[in-house]
Order: C-alpha cells, then structure tokens, then sequence
C-alpha cells in the first residue's frame, strides 16, 4: 500500500469515527439517575435509618412537577452535566410546601427557582386524608426520578464514656442495682446533634437512677437526626437498657 492510500485510509476511518467518539465522550459526561444513587453524605455507623411508607404509591414525576420547565432549569447547567436532588413536601391540607435542596451544581437552581414548578395541590396519592407527606426528586438534563423520603434517627455516639459517668454517679450516690432496667426517652436534638430537651417517657422504677440518667444528658453526643442525608432538629424516642451485671460491668445498650 502506498503512502497516498495509507493517507486516505486513515483519513476517511477519522472521518467515520470521530463523531461517533465525541458523542460518545459528552454522553458519559453528564450524570444519569443510576449514578446518583448516593452523593449524599452517608449516616453514622450504626445509625438507624427507615424509609418513608407514606405515601403508599409514588407519584409520577409529572403528577408533582411541571417536568418540562423543570428539565429546562436543569439543562441551562454548562455541558449539560448539572444535577439537583430536593424535597417535594405537601401539608396535612394537601397544599404544596416551599422545596428543601438537599444538593445542587447548577448556580441559580435553589429553593426559590424550584418551588414554583411543584404542583401546588397534592395529587391523589396519600391514601390516608389529613396526613402530610413528601418524596425525595433527582433530576438530571434528561430524566427525573421520584424516590422515597428517608429518615435516620440520633445515635449516641459517646456511649464509653456515659456509661463511666452513670458508673461515677451510682457510687458517689451510694446507689446500688441489680439486673436489667429500661427507659425509655424522648431527647429533642437540634441539628449538631445536640441535646436541648429530654422528657422521661418511661421509667426505670427508680427515682434515683431517673434522676441520674436526666442529668447525664448534657453530656451526650448524638449524631444529628438525618432527613434524606441533611442534619434536622427533631425530637426522637429513645429505648435504652441498663445491664447491671457483677461489679464494672455495667452497659448501657439500646433495648430492642
């Protein structure tokens, strides 16, 4: 083969090809629903978290949102790779709710562009009149996708060193116990996750180890609750048990 044809050759294949490359290359740019399954931040380990139930039958993107000038706000992010994540909430009333964004990369997609475009009445999806509820949306400049709210619950995180203080404290009292006690609590936590109310919403049986455990509180540490991984102040019940087994083996441990 001569040089003229070896020239031609290569030529026409990068006439061919070429297109085909760069299409494929902005395609894989910009991000699909399937690759946002998680970009936000992850709970505590250990950290029990439940999805919403309610409503019992997702709605359909279209049922909640106007998709078309929603897709359109998307698709003005620069080479079409932008993405929101946010909440879709309505009242007890079945009226619409300002929008939370959870994530954006698109400048001037927040809060305010986006409530406009949510339906301003629920549709016929609760299945239970007079009770609020939302759903999590992901968008990208070519699909959105309705998903479940999910909530993680506060978990002490310093539980080591409450159990030494409890210790501490039962035996500057001269308090002595035996066997298993349950409490159960209900800790207001802001959105550091720390505590700024508790209310004993079931005794241990003893008015001295109650007494005990509500001063201890100040020295918790919780990891903040979580609604659709961002920190919110909520107030949250909380089983504990007391194991007080033989001398310096005491646990504090949830109670299932």
């Amino acid at each position: 083969m001569d040089i003229a044809c070896l020239r031609r050759l290569v030529t026409d294949v990068i006439r061919r090809c070429l297109p085909i490359l760069l299409i494929a290359g902005c395609a894989s740019s910009a991000p699909s629903i399937a690759s946002m399954i998680r970009t936000l931040p992850a709970p505590a380990d250990g950290q029990p978290c439940r999805r919403a139930e309610t409503p019992p039958r997702l709605p359909a993107p279209e049922e909640i949102l106007d998709t078309d000038a929603t897709l359109a706000l998307i698709g003005a992010a620069p080479n079409g790779a932008g993405h929101v994540i946010f909440e879709v909430r309505y009242d007890t009333l079945g009226a619409r709710v300002p929008v939370r964004v959870l994530e954006s990369t698109i400048d001037g997609v927040d809060a305010n562009a986006l409530t406009p475009l949510v339906r301003p009445a629920a549709p016929d999806v609760a299945g239970e009149p007079g009770r609020g509820w939302g759903v999590l949306v992901r968008a990208v400049p070519d699909a959105i996708a309705v998903d479940r709210t999910e909530t993680c619950l506060p978990v002490l995180l310093n539980r080591r060193e409450i159990v030494n203080m409890l210790q501490a404290r039962m035996r500057s009292t001269g308090s002595d116990f035996s066997g298993v006690r349950t409490a159960e609590l209900d800790v207001h936590t802001d959105s550091t996750g720390a505590v700024i109310g508790l209310k004993l919403n079931e005794t241990t049986g003893s008015t001295a180890l109650d007494r005990i455990i509500a001063g201890l509180t100040g020295e918790m540490r919780f990891a903040p609750p979580l609604m659709n991984r961002r920190p919110i102040e909520v107030w949250s019940r909380i089983p504990i048990g007391i194991d007080f087994g033989p001398p310096d083996t005491l646990h504090l441990r949830p109670r299932r």
